[in-house]
């Protein structure tokens, strides 16, 4: 039996972070590691950006980040190919009061040519996993040097091939497979 294509590994991924977005940022995706490693890219954000920088976020889920650089006085157009995480994230833009300052569109990394305009952004970001899950790196490259400014900044987080917490995570739990999981060398929809 062959393994699906990468399309349908794309479509399996997004169905997978709609069917979370209502509890992700409880201890499924907003941990305690989670929270300390989004405090490291928050000084990282914070030194690159001036305020009132036109920010892209790259796999925004439910908007944690975009909000918080909102707040710090920057524009976003917050990207996720998720709808449900995308409307989390809408929704947690007008509850925190900066509804004016995040855009959302339903756009995931992997099809970032479908974002009009040239040169609208002093830099994107992407934190923690949404890149992982893009087929084509180059793709990604080449729309961010469309869509930046001419020295524009790319901050970006991906979480490792071989991650060694994960795996004794579910080597403890005796789940072997999903163990193996970063070692596949095709595309892996998310589950």
């Amino acid at each position: 039996m062959s393994s699906p294509d990468p399309v349908t590994r794309l479509e399996e991924t997004r169905a997978a972070f709609d069917s979370v977005a209502a509890d992700y940022d409880g201890p499924r995706g907003n941990n305690l590691l989670i929270q300390d490693m989004r405090a490291e890219m928050w000084r990282w954000l914070d030194r690159m950006f001036v305020p009132d920088s036109r920010l892209l976020d790259l796999g925004c889920g439910t908007g944690l980040d975009a909000v918080r650089m909102a707040k710090r006085g920057h524009r976003v157009l917050a990207t996720d190919w998720s709808s449900a995480m995308i409307a989390r994230t809408t929704a947690r833009a007008v509850e925190e009061g900066v509804a004016d300052r995040v855009e959302t569109a339903a756009v995931g990394a992997h099809e970032l040519e479908r974002l009009e305009g040239v040169g609208d952004f002093d830099g994107a970001y992407s934190n923690l996993g949404p890149l992982n899950c893009v087929p084509d790196l180059e793709d990604v490259s080449r729309a961010c040097a469309r869509l930046l400014k001419p020295g524009g900044a790319l901050v970006f987080t991906v979480i490792g091939r071989v991650c060694p917490w994960e795996i004794a995570h579910y080597l403890w739990r005796r789940r072997w497979s999903r163990a193996m999981v970063r070692f596949a060398r095709q595309v892996v929809p998310v589950g």
